[in-house]
């Protein structure tokens, strides 16, 4: 196969693949899986799928909350500065901060 064809083959699969956004579960993730399987058996390789569990809370929900996170930040800091001054709602807004970075960071759930 020259590598012009080659070149163009990818390019056609990555366009298909990006059509439509695939979330875990739905039906067009399910076709682009039956279209990579697909691919993958006519290069000779053996495909074989596997079962397994995961939560769809992150990518369904992760963002919403990350940005009603930043706008309680906004409102606490914006609040502190106009009621108590300038320096309280830089200290409490630091403060908050980190604790949020902290509670949300990996190493949190030990």
């Amino acid at each position: 196969m020259a590598d012009a064809e080659l070149v163009e083959r990818a390019k056609d699969l990555v366009q298909r693949l990006s059509r439509t956004p695939r979330l875990a579960g739905s039906t067009e993730e399910a076709d682009a899986r039956a279209l990579c399987r697909n691919q993958l058996e006519q290069a000779g390789f053996e495909c074989v799928e596997r079962q397994f569990e995961y939560s769809q809370w992150p990518g369904r929900w992760g963002i919403p909350v990350a940005a009603a996170a930043q706008a309680a930040t906004i409102l606490l800091v914006a609040r502190m500065a106009t009621h108590e001054g300038p320096i309280i709602a830089l200290v409490v807004g630091g403060a908050w901060i980190l604790w949020q970075r902290r509670a949300s960071s990996p190493s949190s759930s030990r």
